[in-house]
């Protein structure tokens, strides 16, 4: 798990789509939710989560769980400023407080002038020698951010990112026995972000791990009643799942139409996760082959067009057939397909 769980996020305010194709083999019996965690830097992290146990507000300072109590310490703020920004799916609105009273004023006071100054946008309120602010709404697409103030470090607000910003929390996502394809949408998205998803159980709190880390789509393709998640589950010579084995896919340019798009061939190299699985999303009716190298196994296959289908064994003998000697392998670089 990542140590840190709340990096800098530029708000992008840009909606991106992501889908997910999960097969309920993959958490059957073990998970029932599925969350997504964001990276605006490297695939490496750190990450953020978008996704928790309920939606939840955007809290500074960031993580913050506890209770309100007390009237924490006294400052000398009477006359200073503080500057925040409060975004949601409708914009963002700058929000500026200059306390006022006799000094000192305690945390709790200037938590009163936070929420005065914040009319239906901000609650404000002290734990222990913690000043909170939190935004009224909730999800992910929610986020508050200190954007100055002479005020800010006398009350133990970071002005600088990573700690100056906090985003909200979508519920995680419901997996459901009939259902293979998820759409979750990133309110402050790019694609040029990173990210990475795992199940959740609920009830016990166990987590699977991580997904290996990806980027959206680039762009608007086919939609996804178009694909179907296309998959191989290996096994070794002793029943154990084959982790860690290419599989190869290629497919000729011959100009299949889906709907009023044409697909390009092309090649896809994809790696056996851990439990021996690899998968990819095909347009229906593509005429696709499939290999495993330092092995015979070849199969020419094409994508189910019924709409029913939503998920096919590559080597489902009703959808492929062997062709271990007409099968030409391409000296191709390929690139690794990062799946869940």
């Amino acid at each position: 798990m990542w140590p840190n769980p709340q990096p800098p996020v530029i708000p992008t305010g840009i909606r991106y789509e992501i889908d997910f194709s999960v097969l309920p083999d993959q958490w059957q019996g073990a998970f029932d939710r599925l969350e997504v965690w964001r990276s605006s830097s490297t695939e490496f992290g750190p990450y953020v989560a978008l996704h928790g146990n309920t939606w939840a507000h955007a809290t500074l300072p960031n993580g913050f769980t506890g209770a309100a109590s007390g009237t924490g310490p006294s400052v000398t703020i009477s006359g200073l400023d503080l500057e925040l920004l409060v975004g949601g799916p409708n914009g963002s609105t700058p929000i500026s407080v200059t306390f006022t009273g006799s000094n000192p004023l305690t945390f709790a006071q200037a938590a009163t002038q936070i929420v005065a100054a914040g009319g239906n946008l901000l609650n404000s309120f002290v734990s222990g020698d913690t000043l909170v602010i939190q935004t009224v709404s909730v999800g992910e697409a929610v986020f508050l951010q200190v954007t100055g103030g002479q005020a800010a470090p006398l009350i133990g607000l970071p002005t600088a990112e990573p700690d100056s910003l906090a985003f909200g929390q979508d519920a995680r996502i419901v997996l459901t026995n009939a259902k293979e394809l998820y759409s979750f949408v990133d309110a402050n998205g790019s694609p040029l972000y990173w990210y990475k998803s795992r199940f959740y159980n609920s009830a016990n709190q166990l987590t699977s791990d991580y997904s290996l880390p990806f980027r959206g789509p680039q762009a608007q393709g086919l939609p996804q009643s178009s694909l179907v998640l296309c998959y191989v589950d290996l096994v070794d010579l002793q029943g154990n799942p084959f982790s860690g084995q290419e599989v190869l896919v290629f497919s000729q340019f011959n100009g299949t139409q889906v709907g009023t798009q044409t697909v390009a061939g092309g090649s896809q190299k994809l790696l056996t996760d851990i439990t021996g699985h690899a998968q990819l999303l095909l347009p229906r009716g593509l005429s696709v082959t499939v290999s495993i190298p330092g092995t015979l196994l070849a199969r020419d296959f094409v994508v189910p067009t019924d709409p029913t289908v939503q998920s096919v064994s590559m080597f489902d003998p009703t959808v492929s057939k062997a062709d271990l000697f007409t099968v030409q392998h391409p000296q191709i670089d390929f690139a690794v397909k990062r799946t869940l």
